[in-house]
């Protein structure tokens, strides 16, 4: 998952490009149109209108505008809506979120999912913005592998004051932009960590930064020449960046003085700069010429610094690589692993004897209490029966008393 944020005035402009592309206005159209701030409604339109384009397949994912019917969205009535929230202070009213995911995340594959992480992001960015703020969610390239999310979000609240601790009426603040980069960073990872089944980890810990690219691409006279068709003439300066960037980014190079050998094949020495101290503080590229080449002017953005960067991740790596193969051949030498091994197959058979041992004593047990119960079952149900003959002896006995008696003739005179 990739997330940034800018912020501008560009609200119009925005919307407009996500619901109906980059369309230049007719002449005389702005001064017609009677607005009651046609500035601020010409800046949000902008943005609005980079955000809802048809050339890009998008299609409203997600919105909190109450007068909007469903299906019938235009960047002019989206605009006109958002402009009922304004505050003549703000200089950026609107914040512009874009949101990419991998094209094989299932995340991409189902619309109602992406809204939901739309607007986790958004609460993760800033609780209860999507209920303080209004934004409208654009999905761009809906039907491709490979869709994405604009957001643009009004940066003036919809409650326009509260009340302090002092009981006064305060203005709400405005979304507060600040550390914006790092903030985005941080949602990504942890969205990441919260859905890995949605979304995978995107590596960030790049050799150079993005802005540096690898391709270096044609400059305008060449393309003059190839449309002529012509031979174009080549530049000493994409020969240089296409020979030292690959170099740099090779993993052989791990400090400059294997660097230097990686390029010398290709007639480009490096020279280096030290200080007292022997730490290296610059370094130039010799071109076959003759010609010394500053980092900077190779690439405005290929600095010293960077490249000591990579060059000390790849020292890293290779330590790294070193020592772990280190520790495998000691291993091997001393026969750990053997030993190891042979004590993990005498404990699993000593654990499997101890295993059988329990099960056979379990049933042992189980069989005792099974005769032990069915033994005073049988002894409980004997004497039971025995106190029930007795009882029914005595009843006989005692019934054959009271009733019978000896009379003779004599008596009963």
């Amino acid at each position: 998952m990739i997330m940034s944020v800018s912020q501008g005035r560009g609200m119009r402009g925005c919307i407009s490009y996500a619901l109906e592309g980059k369309v230049p206005p007719e002449k005389g159209q702005e001064k017609d149109r009677k607005q009651p701030d046609r500035q601020q409604e010409k800046d949000f339109s902008r943005t609005v209108s980079y955000a809802y384009n048809p050339a890009k397949d998008a299609v409203v994912l997600d919105h909190n505008l109450v007068r909007q019917v469903p299906g019938k969205e235009t960047a002019r009535s989206l605009t006109r809506e958002m402009l009922t929230v304004k505050r003549p202070g703000a200089k950026d009213p609107v914040a512009h979120f874009f949101i990419r995911f991998h094209k094989n995340d299932l995340a991409t594959k189902d619309p109602a999912t992406l809204r939901s992480l739309t607007r986790e992001a958004l609460e993760r960015f800033r609780p209860g913005l999507t209920r303080n703020h209004q934004y409208v969610a654009t999905l761009h390239d809906a039907h491709s592998r490979d869709p994405h999310v604009h957001v643009v979000v009004n940066r003036v609240p919809i409650t326009p004051r509260y009340r302090n601790a002092k009981g006064k009426m305060t203005p709400t603040p405005t979304l507060n932009m600040w550390q914006s980069k790092a903030r985005c960073l941080d949602i990504c990872e942890s969205m990441e960590l919260a859905h890995p089944n949605l979304m995978r980890h995107l590596s960030r810990d790049n050799e150079l930064p993005k802005y540096i690219r690898e391709k270096a691409g044609v400059y305008r006279g060449q393309q003059r020449d190839i449309a002529a068709g012509k031979t174009p003439k080549p530049s000493p300066r994409r020969q240089m960046f296409d020979a030292v960037l690959p170099a740099v980014k090779d993993a052989r190079a791990v400090d400059w003085q294997s660097l230097g050998e990686l390029m010398k094949p290709q007639g480009i020495t490096v020279k280096t700069r030290q200080d007292r101290n022997g730490v290296t503080r610059g370094v130039r590229f010799v071109d076959r010429s003759g010609r010394e080449w500053k980092p900077k002017e190779i690439h405005s953005k290929l600095k010293f610094k960077t490249i000591e960067k990579v060059l000390n991740r790849h020292l890293a790596k290779e330590q790294r690589i070193a020592e772990a193969q280190a520790r495998k051949d000691l291993r091997q030498d001393l026969g750990i692993d053997k030993l190891h091994a042979d004590g993990l197959a005498e404990m699993r058979a000593e654990r499997a004897k101890v295993d059988e041992a329990g099960k056979h004593l379990k049933k042992l047990e189980e069989v005792d209490k099974i005769l032990a119960g069915a033994g005073e079952k049988k002894l409980s149900s004997m004497e039971k029966k025995q106190e029930a003959k007795e009882k029914q002896q005595g009843k006989g006995k005692e019934k054959e008393r009271s009733t019978w008696t000896t009379r003779g003739p004599d008596l009963d005179r």
